[in-house]
């Protein structure tokens, strides 16, 4: 088995070595914003990782394999928008020796190996995000190149499948949940391996970010759904205030056992849905991870007032001002962990893309 090491500023050199490689075997690559396997053989891609993606450089091939739920130009808009992402597409059944799905070739590698192959070539995209020593380890012999990177790929791309409206994702990757949405301009669905999660930020993770995520964990009960918490300016290990375990428990929410967390770049990502407080606690994610802006948003539009320092009364003010705003917000989850059935209506649409 050979290793190349790869430069982007040796792309062609780097494609042509696939290229050729490509005849004997499989190749591990950092394509697609990840390692995954390339092959001209579409059956060993489907042994190994259940589906093979036929690497195409636009979507006109993919058209006429759509469902009829996606055969309208405006539908087409939408799926292009996505697909320019690395996300790996289902558009028919799983049969061995076909191509179930496509996979736009958007990175500089991609591209460059399609530019000069001769023959399809279809990527295999492992479930979870394997380091290439794994990928080498389960394909064996069937292995005959690695490029190896001078920089860390990514988690590789989303799989979506979409024979069916809505869409479902079965395999997250760097393009989260949300911002898939936003670019269909609709929901999706989380195929039924994967959980949703939820990070809720307020500044001192002592009264409203526990408060809400109780609460919000209340209203889903055992569904496919991670909740925390944390703060901008969190004593780290500090309890909920006794006044927020009073509020809380009287909405059948137990803080007890709660301790406080300092917010950080990992939780952040980590999570597909990121829950604040104020503006303050939004600029603050945004710094952590600039790229969250689709997923992160307010409780409130007007914001959720800290009753930190106040009686008690203020703290049931704010419990229940929470449990109001966060039932739309557990209604949406629902919806994508598919217990209850998906909205579509125009105005969904329009927020989706507001």
């Amino acid at each position: 088995m050979e290793q190349y090491r790869f430069s982007p500023r040796r792309t062609d050199e780097a494609a042509g070595r696939v290229v050729a490689a490509l005849r004997q075997g499989a190749v591990v690559a950092p394509v697609l914003d990840g390692w995954c396997v390339l092959s001209h053989d579409s059956g060993l891609l489907v042994r190994y990782f259940g589906r093979a993606f036929r690497l195409v450089s636009d979507l006109r091939a993919a058209w006429p394999l759509l469902p009829v739920e996606w055969q309208t130009a405006d539908s087409q808009v939408r799926l292009g928008r996505a697909l320019a992402r690395p996300v790996a597409a289902v558009f028919k059944e799983r049969e061995t020796g076909s191509w179930p799905g496509i996979a736009v070739a958007n990175d500089a590698l991609a591209k460059g190996i399609l530019a000069c192959a001769h023959e399809p070539v279809g990527v295999g995209v492992p479930d979870e995000d394997p380091s290439p020593q794994d990928l080498l380890v389960e394909l064996g012999k069937d292995a005959v190149l690695i490029v190896v990177s001078d920089t860390k790929p990514g988690p590789g791309p989303a799989i979506v499948d979409f024979r069916t409206r809505p869409a479902v994702v079965d395999r997250r990757g760097r393009l989260g949940i949300l911002e898939l949405e936003r670019e269909l301009g609709e929901m999706v669905q989380l195929g039924a391996g994967l959980v949703f999660s939820v990070l809720v930020v307020c500044t001192g993770n002592c009264c409203r970010s526990p408060m809400a995520a109780g609460l919000l964990s209340q209203m889903l009960g055992p569904e496919r759904v991670f909740i925390y918490s944390a703060g901008t300016d969190a004593p780290v290990g500090s309890p909920a205030t006794s006044n927020a375990i009073v509020a809380a428990g009287e909405l059948g929410v137990d803080l007890t056992l709660h301790r406080s967390q300092l917010i950080d770049t990992g939780l952040v990502q980590n999570a597909d849905l990121v829950l604040v407080m104020e503006e303050y606690h939004r600029r603050r994610v945004l710094e952590l991870v600039p790229g969250a802006e689709s997923k992160t948003r307010l409780v409130a539009e007007q914001g959720i007032a800290d009753p930190l320092g106040q009686p008690l009364e203020a703290y049931r003010r704010t419990a229940a001002e929470l449990r109001r705003y966060l039932v739309p917000v557990a209604h949406e989850i629902r919806q994508r962990i598919a217990s209850e059935k998906l909205d579509t209506s125009e105005d969904r649409k329009a927020e989706l893309e507001a």
